[in-house]
């Protein structure tokens, strides 16, 4: 459940361009994914399609606004994070939104 909070808290602020203090892709969510995502939507193994390991910088997630409001969707949806996976603690949660 946090990791969706998560998720859909840096993808609005990362699309938003009233986002308030920049958050930076690469500094304050990509850590997260790899340690919470990358096993299952990174490199070789890509669970529904989706790579987040491609995207390395603010400018790529907004490149990718169809695949990101995908990913979205499917976190409102509450598919994402599927039940059993390891929420994000609320520290890394807090400092991402």
């Amino acid at each position: 459940m946090f990791r969706g909070i998560l998720i859909l808290c840096v993808f609005g602020a990362l699309l938003s361009a009233n986002a308030g203090p920049t958050v930076e892709y690469s500094k304050h969510v990509r850590p997260s994914f790899k340690t919470y995502c990358f096993s299952c939507h990174g490199g070789r193994e890509t669970k529904g399609s989706v790579d987040l390991t491609k995207y390395k910088t603010n400018a790529d997630i907004k490149k990718d606004k169809k695949n990101i409001a995908y990913v979205i969707k499917e976190i409102e949806r509450k598919t994402m994070p599927p039940a059993g996976s390891t929420p994000l603690p609320s520290d890394v949660r807090k400092e991402a939104c």
